[in-house]
C-alpha cells in the first residue's frame, strides 16, 4: 500500500561513499600542498601515498590522475579529528552527569574507555587543537 506524504516532506537521494567522504573531509588542509596540481591549503579529502617519499600528498581532484597503482591512505583533517574527539568526550561527561549512581572515579565509558578525568582532559586538549587550527 503506497504511503501519501505531505508535499512538505522531502526525500534525500542515496549518497555515494565518495560523497560521504567528501562531506566528512570538507575542511581546508592548512599548510599542505597537493604534489600533483600544487594547490596549497586545499579543501576536501587529503590522500597520502604510502609508497612514495615522505610527505607526498594528493588532493581529491588528483587522486585518480597519478600513481594509480600506489597505495594511498586518507589523512583526517586535524580540526575534524579534534571536533569528533571533543564530541565523544562531552558525551562521556554527559553520561556520567545523568547517571548519578556513577561515583567510582575508575568507571570507564563503555564506548570510549575513558574515565571522567580522561574525558575532561580530552575536552581541554581538543579545544586547544581547534583553537590552534583556527589561528593558522
Amino acid at each position: 500500500m503506497p504511503h501519501k506524504h505531505p508535499s512538505m516532506h522531502t526525500f534525500s537521494r542515496e549518497i555515494s561513499k565518495r560523497e560521504l567522504l567528501r562531506r566528512a573531509h570538507d575542511f581546508r588542509h592548512l599548510g599542505i600542498m597537493c604534489n600533483n596540481c600544487e594547490e596549497e591549503d586545499f579543501y576536501g579529502i587529503r590522500y597520502h601515498c604510502k609508497e612514495c617519499t615522505f610527505g607526498y600528498n594528493l588532493c581529491e581532484k588528483c587522486i585518480d590522475k597519478i600513481h594509480e597503482h600506489h597505495t594511498f591512505e586518507i589523512i583526517p583533517n586535524p580540526c575534524l579529528r579534534a571536533l569528533n574527539l571533543g564530541i565523544l568526550a562531552k558525551r562521556t561527561l554527559d553520561v556520567i552527569a545523568r547517571n548519578t549512581n556513577i561515583h567510582d572515579h575508575k568507571w570507564r565509558d563503555p564506548i570510549t574507555g575513558w574515565t571522567k578525568i580522561d574525558a575532561e582532559n580530552m575536552v581541554k586538549q581538543t579545544q586547544k587543537e581547534q583553537d590552534e587550527y583556527n589561528t593558522q
